[in-house]
């Protein structure tokens, strides 16, 4: 697994238990007959990885619907699929990766999302709307972030932004790139370099040898996300492969002189996504949770996270000086993340171990 699935530092914390309320239990302060949730309950019991915006909100959340709710953690989404699949109840609501969240629901984990019961869809952006549809009105997760694997560089270094790819072969910058070390997002990198679907490409062998030829020009293949943003924030890399999320914590957050671009072959996308186990206890209470999101949440979200929130009009509510981080170009190739065969998957670790080994 890959994407954000290690280490991420606003988002891995110990389980924390919060808006314990006197009137805790099944029943909500407000008449359930006047919301479309069919009845707002609890304990509710969220599983989301985003942990600032889960600890700041949901307090606020249980209150106002006078229930318990608590917030998990999880460094892996691996975890609460396994749960799942060993038919535990693990929570009412599960923020998964898109491809985990395709896996969970292809698996008949998940059930599908009524979206006739939020009365805030509107507010995500058109873009996304309707990408996980699976019926009329009916899809089996909600996106609330989008993030993109771009190019990252030092601005001092480059006086424009590099355009492609290859750049990350560029023997100018031998010592100075960084990859990170995982055989997806490698092989899916080096797969764009050569022209290649990343979700399904047509010539391994030559991937492999992409990435051989690499690897002498680059200084450090990163395990963490926090430590892939350091070796930018502490000048020891000056162009390479992080997130646009951690990128964005590099500069606002550490004054890093740093920026992103996305390359002409393209760059990986992904998304988080609200999803409902078949399970769930408090099913009315995530629809809640969602809506909540969807009317106020992507902002704040953003705020906290630096991550780019799925709801429309997101740059006009950060700050005059970070929104051209967020202004996404509708003329960008991207890729969106998406469950792999295991025919590539396979041979993705084989490529990876023998670049590794």
């Amino acid at each position: 697994m890959t994407h954000e699935t290690a280490s991420r530092r606003r988002f891995l914390k110990a389980a924390g238990a919060i808006g314990m309320m006197a009137a805790a239990g099944r029943v909500g302060a407000q008449n359930q007959n006047q919301n479309p949730y069919g009845g707002v309950t609890g304990p509710f019991r969220l599983r989301m990885w985003h942990e600032d915006y889960a600890g700041a909100r949901l307090q606020e959340f249980a209150q106002k619907w006078n229930i318990s709710a608590t917030n998990k953690g999880f460094e892996d989404p691996a975890e609460p699929f396994a749960q799942l699949q060993a038919g535990q109840y693990t929570g009412d609501l599960i923020s998964f990766l898109h491809d985990w969240g395709q896996r969970a629901w292809r698996s008949d984990l998940l059930q599908p999302i009524d979206t006739t019961r939020l009365q805030y869809l509107d507010r995500l952006d058109d873009r996304w709307q309707t990408m996980n549809e699976v019926g009329q009105n009916r899809q089996w997760g909600i996106p609330y972030d989008v993030g993109l694997y771009p190019i990252t560089y030092n601005t001092e270094v480059f006086s424009n932004p590099p355009n492609s790819w290859s750049v990350l072969w560029d023997e100018e910058y031998r010592g100075r790139i960084t990859m990170q070390d995982s055989s997806i997002q490698a092989c899916q990198n080096a797969a764009l370099y050569t022209g290649q679907n990343p979700i399904n490409p047509d010539d391994f062998q030559e991937i492999e040898e992409a990435l051989m030829q690499q690897k002498p020009l680059v200084q450090s293949y990163w395990g963490t996300f926090e430590s892939g943003m350091r070796l930018f924030v502490d000048g020891e890399v000056d162009v390479g492969q992080i997130t646009f999320g951690r990128t964005v914590q590099a500069i606002v957050d550490h004054g890093a002189n740093v920026n992103y671009s996305v390359p002409r072959e393209g760059a990986m996308t992904y998304f988080d996504e609200f999803t409902i186990p078949k399970n769930a206890n408090n099913v009315g209470t995530a629809y809640a949770w969602i809506d909540d999101y969807l009317q106020q949440g992507g902002p704040r979200f953003t705020e906290l996270e630096r991550y780019r929130a799925t709801t429309a009009n997101l740059t006009e509510t950060v700050p005059q000086n970070q929104r051209e981080l967020y202004d996404w170009s509708p003329d960008w190739n991207l890729v969106t993340q998406s469950l792999l065969d295991e025919r590539v998957l396979q041979q993705y670790d084989q490529i990876w171990t023998r670049v590794k080994g």
